[in-house]
């Protein structure tokens, strides 16, 4: 009935981004294919796209973005649902955001409102409320917001009561958020959502906004951040992107929508990452690696393997190349809880006259970044 997908900020990013065409360049016809994906898989499902924010990069999108994405929501089956993002809104005016000209082909969710979803026999009912992104801090505005927006639960004893689903654009903090991102405005606590959704009879959660993909059952609460459709770049690495997650009264089915995916090698065993998909590289490998692993990509680059690489090797000893490496190295264990960047940072060598803190302040702006 309701398939989600969140952050597919669509765009022409600068980095990888390739020539441009009709106003659209290389990785921008990427991002729009995984929009395309997501619809074509919603519409064989029978089901509404629903769509976490960040649906665009910008306020300002290039007007050959917006209209590829209204030429791609006209294929929809059933029309899309498309929530406020961060990146999207100017200001909390109406209509002030790059969402807009959407509302010809889409429900445009500038506002905490729950929309009602049933089957043509009316046997199979959800209800969605939706909460877009707004300013200040989620753990002050939230509990009120979903107060108003929530309907009253169905009386006890009800037949064929809806599903009701609660569907954000923020991040949601737990014990394993990384440090830099724990007390962030734009997220709620883990324990907080759990008493809301209690509260409120919600039996699922969908969330925007922070691109890793995570999942969560709590107390028979099934709560997911989806990550981003597309990774963004270097600071989204890995594969687990893509998420597409289909839902009705009677359960949930994940897909993966495939596309290229950031990728950093450092030795000769990385490359095993590359066996499945499409990847934008970037090699750090040491000296004794460079050849191999140069004449190896070069060759999954004419292979359609690999779309584009770049070689950074980072030897200079600068706080930026050493904050790189940490970023890198450090990235997926500061999910595992505490400070693992400082961690990192403080037992990594450096070379003399590189300063320990300048290197973490400058790898947690990479972070944030």
């Amino acid at each position: 009935m309701l398939a989600f997908v969140a952050d597919c900020h669509v765009g022409n990013p600068k980095q990888h981004g390739g020539q441009i065409a009709c106003g659209v360049n290389v990785r921008g016809n990427h991002i729009l294919a995984s929009l395309q994906a997501a619809v074509n898989l919603a519409n064989g499902m029978s089901s509404t796209l629903v769509v976490l924010g960040d649906l665009f990069d910008t306020t300002r999108p290039e007007p050959q973005l917006i209209a590829r994405v209204q030429e791609i929501f006209k294929t929809a089956n059933k029309t899309p649902v498309c929530l406020l993002g961060n990146h999207e809104m100017v200001s909390t005016t109406p209509g002030d955001h790059s969402l807009a000209p959407l509302a010809p082909v889409a429900t445009v969710v500038e506002k905490p409102t729950t929309l009602n979803f049933r089957d043509s026999r009316g046997l199979e009912k959800v209800d969605l409320t939706c909460i877009p992104f707004q300013p200040g801090p989620a753990v002050e505005w939230l509990p009120a917001v979903l107060a108003e927006a929530a309907q009253d639960p169905p009386p006890p004893g009800s037949l064929a009561p809806p599903l009701r689903v609660l569907a954000l654009h923020l991040g949601i903090q737990d014990e394993s958020t990384a440090p830099f991102l724990r007390g962030a405005h734009d997220s709620v606590p883990l324990p907080l959502l759990k008493e809301l959704c209690k509260k409120h009879w919600f039996k699922h959660v969908f969330a925007g906004n922070w691109h890793d993909h995570k999942l969560w059952d709590v107390s028979g609460i099934r709560i997911e951040q989806m990550g981003a459709l597309f990774p963004t770049g270097w600071n989204n690495p890995g594969t687990d992107y893509g998420n597409l997650v289909v839902l009705t009264s009677k359960g949930k089915e994940a897909f993966q929508i495939p596309g290229p995916r950031f990728v950093v090698v450092r030795t000769p065993k990385d490359l095993k990452q590359l066996e499945k998909g499409v990847f934008y590289v970037r090699s750090e490998a040491p000296e004794k690696y460079e050849a191999e692993i140069t004449e190896r990509l070069t060759a999954l680059q004419g292979m359609g393997k690999v779309l584009s690489w770049e070689h950074d090797r980072a030897v200079d000893g600068s706080e930026v190349a050493a904050a790189r490496i940490a970023l890198s190295d450090a990235r997926a264990a500061a999910k595992a809880g505490g400070d693992a960047l400082a961690e990192y940072v403080e037992a990594m060598p450096l070379q003399e006259g590189v300063e320990r803190q300048a290197v973490l302040e400058r790898a947690r702006h990479f972070l944030r970044g």
